[in-house]
């Protein structure tokens, strides 16, 4: 670890923001303890995944994507039901699915 004025670098020797971070394994995991405790992961394909004790908000600054999954594997879903979500079913168009299957379908202003 590395203190570089007031920024902090973990396997980088000249971190140039509040906190930089280089792996070579395959997952960064950074905790933090405010009210409750979290866990953002960053796996080797970039994926981010961010577990609460608690239910929280995550605010986002910027673009987030989420690949275009399916009727049975959604792209944005609860974790007790991966069945259940939005997925994106094909360009410029959003999908709910429940149980696995397409329920409503939103595709350039046509429901």
């Amino acid at each position: 670890m590395t203190i570089l004025g007031s920024n902090v670098g973990i396997g980088v020797t000249d971190p140039d923001t509040p906190l930089e971070v280089l792996s070579t394994s395959t997952q960064v995991k950074l905790s933090y303890d405010v009210d409750s405790f979290a866990t953002m992961t960053v796996d080797a394909s970039s994926n981010l995944t961010m577990a609460t004790a608690e239910s929280g908000v995550i605010i986002m600054s910027d673009t987030v994507e989420f690949p275009d999954g399916s009727a049975a594997s959604p792209s944005i879903t609860n974790s007790g039901d991966t069945n259940c979500g939005l997925f994106f079913s094909a360009a410029d168009t959003l999908a709910f699915t429940a149980g696995g299957t397409s329920q409503v379908t939103f595709a350039d202003g046509v429901i």
